[in-house]
């Protein structure tokens, strides 16, 4: 079996989303969740929230600051197996907290007791909720890339991706009439594959492993590492979500454009209509 990569640590994919050092992510994050957790008002707020009892909450908080370095994909369920609370009710806590950071004083108030700014405080809580709360629907954002691959190559392998989608022959299936289409079956289809290639289950690894032929060439498969295969996989799904990005921009602009062509149709008048009015015109003159 191959050897596979670890999913990236929380604090590493929040510092290239804000560029933020990683140091100081760490350092923002910890504070915030110790902060949220011995603040009583902020605990039972949450609790009333998520169906909780405030000590089940400062718990979570309190476990998310000690989890930080681990992999993003994995800290909800941890904490879920911790606490003995459902992992759906772990990440709402994370959703509630980070809202309150966000949206109110809080995020000054954690500033001020923690010498930090309080601006940095609002960017790494509002860029850590999508990340602990929706990793396995983003998986992309965790994976790593291989120090085996160039930033050059991924871009090629990327590049490559994005024309296949754009240009490729659709494959022949039942489910599979348009573009738009295929390029969803594979975001579903990758997205699955590195959740399980990315999990610590070796079972679930192994069987991502039997479908990614399904994914990538075969050849390509048998002559990659774990960690370049990954960083492939990380390569094919960015290019399926640029695409389909693209392909969403092209449809609003064209829909923008129909309806505003309807409503030049709408009010210019008939051609029998205005030679009427025009005859009119002469007559009363």
């Amino acid at each position: 079996m191959k050897t596979l990569p670890r999913a990236n640590a929380i604090t590493h994919i929040i510092s290239i989303k804000i560029k933020i050092p990683k140091e100081k992510i760490e350092l923002v994050s910890s504070s915030m969740f110790n902060y949220g957790a011995a603040n009583h008002d902020l605990t039972t707020l949450i609790a009333a929230k998520t169906a909780l009892i405030p000590e089940k909450v400062s718990e979570v908080l309190t476990l998310f600051s000690q989890n930080l370095k681990e992999p993003a994909p994995q800290i909800a369920e941890k904490i879920a197996s911790q606490t003995k609370i459902e992992r759906e009710k772990v990440i709402n806590v994370i959703k509630e907290f980070s809202d309150a950071v966000t949206d109110t004083k809080l995020a000054e108030e954690i500033a001020a007791k923690q010498n930090l700014e309080a601006a940095d405080v609002k960017k790494v809580a509002a860029a850590q909720k999508p990340v602990l709360t929706e990793a396995d629907k983003n998986i992309e954002d965790v994976t790593p890339v291989s120090p085996q691959v160039t930033i050059d190559e991924y871009e090629q392998v990327k590049k490559m991706w994005v024309e296949h989608y754009e240009k490729g022959e659709i494959p022949p299936a039942e489910n599979l009439k348009t573009r738009a289409e295929w390029v969803d079956q594979d975001i579903v289809l990758i997205t699955n594959t590195l959740n399980k290639l990315l999990s610590e289950d070796k079972n679930l690894q192994e069987q991502a492993l039997d479908e990614v032929g399904f994914i990538l060439p075969i050849f390509l498969v048998n002559n990659l590492s774990g960690e370049q295969l990954v960083t492939y996989l990380k390569a094919k799904i960015e290019a399926a979500k640029e695409v389909k990005s693209l392909g969403l921009k092209e449809k609003e602009i064209a829909d923008r454009l129909e309806e505003q062509s309807e409503k030049v149709e709408v009010n210019r008048p008939k051609k029998k209509e205005a030679a009427k009015t025009m005859e009119m015109k002469r007559e009363i003159s």
